[in-house]
């Protein structure tokens, strides 16, 4: 194939608060977009012969470059995906396994000859690793085939392995996640909210019974009509949760139409856009799951558009949610910092003060350490200034709670009360509410930036 240039002038930077800018190289959906895509997937194709510049096409790309681009262009990637597909065993596009990739790409946009391939790949599978991600390809067979190898495998042998540092793994966990991610992109009737153990074991049973053989879902981008809409909610079926985002960004009336037509977000879920507002992130590492971010950006983006179901379950996540290791206690202000106007406003101010369970679990564990530390039971003053100061720890997540909220309400409204760097103290708070009693029905809201967060 002739060698083409990429235009590279279709990035957006972004100009949210936190935002890193993409590499020049990243690519959205825009009009033009789905052919540049495969313009990128031919360029990569006639590097397959060099290694060296198969490195620089992943650098320049992605390691993931053949789903990434795939999942722009759709159909119009299928000729150069079935050239990846039969490459020869010594290829270096081969050797970085863009074969497989383009085959799973080929199976999940519906080519026959590439699904029938994963499909023998799976039933002559013993042991070892699943021959193709059921979960990425994600429509019925892939479900049902997940299931039903759960319930078959679910008591037998290598189901607890060791993993990388000798501590036991439990293979079922993985299973079940992957069944899960399916029902968080697609709506699946009656999908049960089951694990592994013997009663749960009973309604997957029961629930296969009832649908094996009939069709279950259909991936949302298939009935969306606009090209750009539809190539956004076709990238969140490949894995890229921030295109929601965009849908509530970009989409207006037709984007909020879309985003119910997605599962029902589960509370608790994280919001995606990591590199969005990174001052409520400072403390909390690591990536989450992308279907967790799928939810929890479909939190965000129904926010945007009023829904008061989601409103009160963020509120619920805002105020009551207990703070545990490997949980993320302060997405919810990050979803209503993204979604702005008068319903966030509202939740954030009702959050503050000492009604929360952050405030309250802070002043239970405060007052416990001060029992603890006082050396007598009719300690001095000085005493009990001493203990205090050794228990002050036990207030900061409040008090980072608090001025968090703080920060986003005088981002959200115009001409606020206090200022974004006020720090976090019960007057603070109570100017706010204060305020909001008297303008909450004339105070002018700041309007979300429209930026790109669907770009990596």
């Amino acid at each position: 194939m002739a060698k083409r240039s990429l235009p590279l002038g279709c990035v957006v930077v972004l100009i949210a608060l936190g935002r890193i800018a993409p590499p020049v190289s990243a690519q959205n959906c825009t009009a033009s977009n789905p052919q540049l895509a495969v313009t990128v997937l031919e360029k990569v194709l006639d590097a397959c012969s060099s290694p060296d510049e198969v490195q620089a096409m992943q650098m320049k790309y992605g390691h993931d470059v053949i789903l990434d681009q795939a999942s722009i262009a759709g159909n119009l990637a299928i000729p150069v995906l079935h050239v990846f597909a039969v490459l020869p065993k010594n290829n270096e596009c081969t050797s970085s396994t863009f074969d497989a990739a383009a085959r799973t790409a080929l199976a999940k946009l519906g080519d026959e000859s590439a699904y029938a391939v994963i499909k023998k790949q799976w039933t002559q599978r013993r042991g070892g690793p699943y021959p193709a991600r059921l979960d990425f390809i994600g429509d019925d067979w892939a479900l049902l085939t997940l299931v039903e190898h759960l319930i078959q495998h679910v008591n037998g042998p290598g189901v607890i392995v060791l993993g990388p540092s000798d501590a036991p793994i439990d293979v079922r966990d993985g299973q079940l996640a992957q069944i899960r991610g399916i029902a968080r992109r697609h709506v699946v009737p009656d999908f049960p909210d089951a694990d592994y153990s013997p009663s749960g074991i009973a309604q997957w049973k029961t629930w296969l019974e009832k649908y094996k053989g009939q069709h279950l879902s259909t991936p949302v981008f298939e009935s969306v009509s606009d090209p750009y809409l539809q190539c956004l909610a076709r990238r969140v079926e490949w894995g890229h949760p921030d295109a929601i985002l965009d849908i509530a960004t970009f989409g207006g009336p037709s984007g909020e139409a879309i985003l119910k037509r997605f599962p029902a977000p589960h509370a608790g879920e994280v919001m995606g856009a990591r590199e969005l507002f990174p001052e409520i992130l400072q403390d909390e590492d690591g990536r989450p799951n992308l279907d967790s971010q799928i939810q929890g950006n479909l939190q965000a983006a129904s926010l945007r558009f009023g829904e008061q179901k989601i409103a009160a379950q963020v509120a619920t996540e805002l105020n009551e949610l207990p703070i545990y290791p490997g949980y993320f206690p302060l997405e919810a202000i990050r979803k209503l910092r993204f979604a702005g106007g008068k319903t966030a406003v509202g939740i954030l101010i009702d959050g503050m003060g000492s009604s929360n369970r952050v405030s309250k679990d802070a002043q239970k564990n405060f007052d416990a350490c001060v029992g603890r530390v006082l050396p007598v039971s009719q300690p001095s003053q000085e005493q009990k200034e001493a203990a205090r100061k050794e228990c002050a720890g036990f207030f900061s997540w409040a008090d980072r709670r608090t001025g968090l909220i703080l920060n986003a309400l005088a981002e959200m409204v115009k001409n606020p009360p206090v200022p974004a760097d006020a720090p976090p103290t019960s007057e603070n708070s109570l100017k706010w509410k204060e305020w909001w009693t008297k303008n909450r029905d004339k105070a002018v809201f700041a309007i979300p930036p429209r930026a790109s967060y669907d770009w990596h």
